[in-house]
């Protein structure tokens, strides 16, 4: 994953921030997508919003969000990496997927629970309820939505469908939403394929449109 931070001390960081913030204010959307092909710059985006939910301006000085007018508080950030969910069987993908929760609510969170729920969507669910009870600006980033459907269709004989655990998954953050602050998912599958490979839990998001333009030069 490309690292703002990396980019912005070798220089080769094109300063997209105004898009992002212009996004992160926009309320029409309960949620949004980026589905656009690989090369266009996701992962340098999500690095990006990451930082900048640091609430830490310093790392920002001589940016577009450098204003006063842009508030650069700190926000909670669940990162997913669905790039992650390589699995070659059902239950594989499961104990993936329950890692990747794991690593993306982080230990303060789980810490805040108790323990860590032995189902994923569980633990999924009430970690995000925990987050939304004491904040209204929760960030739920979701990079390459469409890498586990694209690994289990590259497979030259299937032995499982991945589909109704996704949809199960896809359906709590829908559920989720409207408490978040921000959501935002990539793809490089175009939104339609994406939903017509069976993820049609993610139908409530918005795309982005001509919102974002590409980070050139940078990956994913």
């Amino acid at each position: 994953m490309a690292d703002y931070m990396d980019l912005r001390h070798n220089g080769a960081y094109e300063d997209k921030t105004a898009e992002i913030a212009a996004l992160m204010k926009n309320s029409s959307a309960n949620g949004w997508i980026l589905a656009k092909p690989n090369g266009f710059g996701k992962s340098t985006l999500l690095s990006t919003v990451r930082y900048l939910c640091a609430g830490n301006r310093e790392n920002f000085r001589h940016l577009a969000v450098d204003t006063d007018a842009c508030d650069l508080t700190e926000h909670p950030v669940v990162f997913l990496n669905m790039a992650r969910l390589v699995a070659d069987s059902a239950d594989e993908f499961r104990r993936a997927l329950h890692n990747v929760i794991i690593d993306g609510l982080g230990t303060t969170v789980l810490g805040q629970l108790g323990k860590a729920e032995a189902d994923a969507e569980t633990l999924f669910d009430k970690g995000l309820t925990r987050l939304c009870e004491t904040r209204r600006d929760v960030v739920v980033l979701i990079d390459n939505a469409d890498a586990p459907i694209r690994y289990v269709q590259s497979l030259s004989a299937p032995t499982y469908s991945l589909i109704p655990d996704l949809n199960r998954f896809y359906s709590l953050l829908r559920r989720h939403a409207a408490a978040l602050g921000f959501l935002l998912v990539t793809s490089d599958l175009p939104f339609e394929e994406l939903k017509a490979a069976g993820a049609n839990e993610l139908a409530f998001l918005k795309e982005t449109g001509n919102t974002l333009s590409a980070f050139r030069g940078q990956d994913k």
